[in-house]
């Protein structure tokens, strides 16, 4: 008999360590709901003494509300018909009249012939928790409101390809999707088979690779095209493993009008821009001739005349007023002359482009000291009147930008043909610069010219390559295509 009575001696120590340790609140009551037992936290938790909860009436814990007696009524008679009752919400009062919100697993106790005879019950305060749990559905709430209310589709979809979720505007945008169907696919607006799920996706690839993805596509919806950029993103939990992919999409389709129209009136103003270089360069030639064919034939004439008359001259205060008419007249010849050179070479249009760009060479060597040295393939390349003129006036302004900028005095021209295209490389030793700063093509200060360079050999169909790092030279290289290549 001993040693049932140790084992039972060492059960009831093991109880009352428990009841005395437990953080959670313990408490017994008899068959009347009066309590007869409560350890030290279920007074902490309610702010009494243990003295002063034992005999209290358990209606006194609790909280006077609207339907607090019908709670009641149904706690108790679900207790007697189960026996049991396992985290039951409840509130209760404490002694300095601050409710609080407790989960309660309660256990009816019954004697030998199995009547009531009171019952015991654990108690956890949950109040916190409550207050945390309320704030993450009131966030929850307001994260739905905003995503539901934006002006973007939002998706979340399964690492199945599911649709798990749908806001608004994707529900408005694609009435044919659905929860726990596949995702719409937006090159045909229709659920693909499980089996064929667009490798272009970036929700697919998102869901294998964990990155995000971004990708615009053209749908065909309503005989319309409309254009949607789709981001997707990858959503991982604590160990980095996939969840889900959020997929946002936005409707680009007036935005991409937008840009096809400015991309238009771009290159109908270059068109503009370039036309009316042309017509501005064909008025120089115009003008150029006239000055070399009329004034300049006029003014020579004048000369032989006056060159006579002074020979049937015998004072000499009349020849030297005549010497003096002389001189005057062949001064306004050779400045004549240089100007019709400026405004437009008439050796370009006689003797072609190379010959002008060799007159171009000795000329701005006699004017800037600048050696130019001429290399040209001896290929023939037919260019028109037009492509012609572009070129010699492109080839002169990056000579005067390596007499402005490049601090040598040497450069190179070389000509060559390659397929059906012209090469017309200017390259000097000089202090170079670096073409990836914008401003290095557009700004008047550094290396004026460029950019208007690039802008009309693009609408000739051409291009210009440069290379150059500061210290290093530079080489410019422009690409046209010839006289019926096009």
């Amino acid at each position: 008999m001993k040693q049932p009575e140790h084992k039972i001696k060492d059960t009831k120590n093991f109880l009352e360590n428990l009841f005395r340790t437990t953080a959670d609140g313990i408490m017994a009551t008899d068959h009347q709901s009066y309590i007869t037992m409560v350890n030290k936290s279920t007074a902490k938790m309610l702010g009494y003494s243990q003295d002063e909860l034992i005999g209290k009436y358990m209606g006194e814990l609790s909280p006077k509300e609207n339907n607090y007696k019908e709670r009641i009524k149904a706690f108790t008679t679900k207790l007697f018909e189960e026996g049991i009752i396992t985290n039951y919400q409840h509130s209760w009062l404490r002694k300095d009249g601050r409710i609080i919100d407790c989960e309660t697993s309660v256990a009816l106790l019954k004697d030998e012939e199995g009547n009531a005879i009171g019952a015991v019950g654990s108690i956890r305060d949950v109040t916190e928790r409550k207050k945390s749990e309320e704030a993450l559905l009131e966030s929850e709430g307001k994260y739905r409101g905003v995503v539901n209310n934006i002006g973007i589709g939002v998706s979340l979809i399964s690492p199945n390809m599911e649709i798990l979720s749908l806001n608004n505007q994707m529900q408005q945008w694609f009435p044919e999707a659905d929860v726990s169907k596949k995702p719409i696919c937006y090159k045909t607006f229709n659920n693909p088979p499980r089996e064929r799920v667009c490798s272009y996706c970036p929700t697919f690839k998102t869901l294998h690779d964990g990155q995000v993805h971004e990708s615009i596509t053209d749908t065909p919806r309503d005989e319309k095209v409309l254009h949607y950029r789709i981001i997707s993103s990858p959503l991982k939990d604590k160990e980095g493993k996939i969840t889900s992919a959020i997929e946002m999409v936005e409707d680009i389709t007036e935005q991409k009008a937008a840009e096809e129209k400015l991309l238009y009136y771009q290159k109908q103003l270059k068109a503009l821009t370039s036309q009316i270089t042309l017509t501005e360069e064909k008025e120089r030639k115009r003008f150029a001739e006239y000055l070399h064919n009329e004034i300049g034939q006029h003014l020579f004439a004048s000369q032989i005349q006056v060159e006579q008359l002074k020979n049937s001259f015998d004072s000499k205060e009349d020849t030297k007023i005549l010497d003096d008419v002389i001189n005057n007249l062949k001064q306004i010849i050779d400045k004549s002359r240089s100007l019709t050179f400026e405004l437009s070479s008439p050796i370009l249009y006689e003797l072609g482009l190379k010959k002008a760009l060799e007159w171009l060479g000795e000329n701005i060597h006699k004017q800037y000291n600048l050696v130019v040295t001429l290399n040209d393939d001896k290929q023939e390349k037919p260019l028109d009147d037009d492509m012609k003129m572009f070129l010699y006036q492109a080839v002169r302004e990056l000579l005067t930008n390596v007499v402005k900028h490049a601090q040598t005095k040497n450069a190179l021209v070389s000509i060559k043909k390659e397929n059906s295209t012209i090469h017309i490389c200017v390259e000097d030793n000089g202090v170079g610069f670096d073409p990836s700063q914008e401003h290095s093509l557009n700004n008047s200060n550094n290396r004026f010219g460029l950019f208007h360079i690039s802008e009309r050999i693009e609408h000739f169909g051409g291009q210009i390559e440069i290379e150059s790092q500061p210290n290093c030279g530079t080489q410019i290289t422009l690409v046209a295509p010839l006289k019926n290549s096009v």
